[in-house]
């Protein structure tokens, strides 16, 4: 038994331990035996240097290699979960993590998967030096012949998430983006149009004239939507763009105005924030009062809505 307790110390820590004593004297042990004349056999304190452990490479790679085994897309959901729970990877493994991710992508039929996929694929694209464009290139790829709903969602929402990244100076790049959620915006689902409202207000080039009437009236068109998720998104577009120096048109005033009496709390509140970003604006614009022929400045009627509230 001591013979196995001792090759096991040998093992895990260095083959030295250094021993200092009261009296300041101190002698080296080696494989047990004291090399040395004690002057005092008690210790003050003992330290031993454990070695340090062999480098494993990127982990995140390593998890990656596993998705091969899977036997079903259960497996395959616990590896990419546990990937996320501890995220670490090589900036060298980059490139190659995420070919195995979209290689995965391609064969996987469980969409929780695939979700969960493209998330990770977001998680990439933000470490160090990842080739941000090339994530985003592959993300569109990937959602071409997709159907499910969540899986586009999320993919709208990694594109979003990176687009962040890129330079304001990428305006080319931004418009793909753009036309890329123009693309998706006649999707059913709510999740799917909301992020694609938030890519167009995120991601549209500075444009004036009829362009920027063109992407108002888009967004403008979304204001009746039949889902208030929708409706919301689209108000909070308008204030996106205004606060990215985009000039809205004031007469979006009313329009506006009549989403204060939406049934849900989402819309009303978005809405009461573009009022007074247009009203303080817009201040001295005059509308005409409902109801009759009389005119108010534009900074008053705001106000005048607010105290109703």
């Amino acid at each position: 038994m001591t013979a196995v307790l001792k090759k096991r110390a040998l093992a895990e820590y260095s083959q030295t331990v250094q021993v200092k004593l009261l009296n300041t004297f101190s002698c080296i042990i080696r494989y047990g035996f004291i090399l040395g004349t004690l002057h005092t056999t008690t210790p003050e304190e003992i330290t031993l240097v454990k070695k340090p452990a062999p480098s494993s490479g990127s982990s995140v790679l390593a998890l990656l290699n596993l998705l091969e085994e899977c036997k079903n897309s259960s497996e395959a959901l616990k590896i990419l979960l546990q990937i996320s729970d501890s995220f670490e990877i090589d900036q060298t493994d980059l490139s190659e993590c995420v070919k195995k991710l979209s290689d995965h992508f391609k064969n996987e039929s469980e969409s929780a998967v695939r979700v969960k996929i493209l998330s990770l694929l977001s998680d990439i694209g933000h470490v160090n030096n990842a080739d941000v464009i090339t994530i985003i290139d592959e993300t569109i790829s990937l959602l071409k012949n997709d159907k499910s709903h969540k899986v586009i969602a999320q993919g709208m929402n990694t594109i979003l998430k990176l687009g962040k990244l890129m330079p304001d100076s990428a305006t080319t790049f931004h418009q793909k983006l753009v036309d890329v959620a123009k693309l998706y915006l006649k999707d059913i689902s709510h999740a799917v149009k909301c992020k694609c409202l938030e890519i167009i207000g995120v991601n549209s080039p500075a444009c004036a004239g009829e362009e920027v009437e063109k992407l108002l009236y888009l967004i403008s068109s979304y204001f009746n939507n039949d889902d208030a998720r929708v409706r919301s998104q689209a108000f909070s577009t308008m204030i996106t763009l205004h606060k990215r120096n985009f000039k809205i048109n004031p007469k979006i005033y009313v329009d506006v105005c009549e989403a204060l009496k939406d049934d849900y709390e989402i819309v009303r509140q978005v809405v009461l924030e573009l009022i007074w970003l247009l009203g303080n604006t817009y201040p001295e614009n005059e509308i005409v009062v409902p109801g009759s022929d009389h005119e108010i400045r534009l900074i008053d009627d705001a106000f005048e809505r607010f105290a109703a509230v």
